[in-house]
């Protein structure tokens, strides 16, 4: 990621038991996902999203989950 001023402040879960996952994004982070999905046209060929947990701060894990599971790392690789 770029810096921390430029992070994706997302909330991604997953139902438990179910392969089911539920993406919620404000429009900063509407502008910040597709600018990062635009590096993945030049030579990167990857990008990685982790929670705070997991070492980062562009996952936010919301404090109530409803039972759902909270997902600490994203990485979309360009094939």
């Amino acid at each position: 990621m770029d810096s921390e001023k430029e992070h994706l402040s997302a909330s991604i879960s997953i139902t438990n038991g179910q392969s089911d996952v539920e993406i919620k994004l404000d429009e900063a982070a509407i502008n910040k996902l597709i600018a990062d999905l635009k590096t993945l046209l030049n030579p990167s060929d990857h990008v990685h999203y982790f929670s705070a947990q997991w070492g980062g701060c562009s996952l936010k894990i919301p404090s109530n989950t409803d039972g759902r599971t909270p997902v600490h790392h994203i990485k979309i690789t360009k094939v």
